[in-house]
């Protein structure tokens, strides 16, 4: 094969399989004025950590994310559940994804989310827990709790 073709040929690899891509944030969004326990449970997510920003950062480009101290979680590794608060009117990233493209044509690693604050509890499991997560403006979904 020429070299020009050769060439050519990487070019077109290139192109095609480096795309351009976009990542969507999933948060939760404590709207309400008193602190919100949330367990979330995966399926298969092999790297998980948990960000903070505030309710109106989150709307913006430039969500100014701070990642939430190790201390803060509480890990349960057989169950693949880990549970954090939310203060009230900060949102807390629970998932990312790359190139998303709708609730109806993506898998989702969130299997599982329970709620709670004071005595009340939620819990939301499977395709559920994806719908709950509202299209924003932009790139980004929330599930936004104003209380019980």
């Amino acid at each position: 094969m020429s070299r020009i073709r050769h060439t050519l040929l990487l070019w077109l690899v290139a192109v095609v399989t480096c795309g351009c891509s976009t990542l969507h944030d999933f948060a939760i969004i404590n709207s309400t004025s008193e602190s919100l326990h949330v367990t979330v449970t995966y399926l298969n997510k092999q790297e998980v950590y948990f960000r903070l920003t505030t309710a109106e950062l989150f709307q913006q480009s430039n969500k100014k994310w701070t990642d939430l101290e190790a201390s803060k979680i509480k890990v349960d590794k057989d169950r693949k559940t880990y549970s954090v608060k939310i203060p009230p009117g900060q949102a807390l990233l629970v998932e990312e994804a790359i190139n998303y493209v709708g609730h109806e044509h993506e898998t989702f690693q969130i299997a599982k989310l329970s709620f709670a604050q004071g005595e009340q509890t939620r819990t939301l499991e499977g395709k559920a827990v994806q719908t709950a997560f509202k299209k924003q403006e932009g790139l980004d979904y929330a599930l936004v709790f104003e209380g019980f």
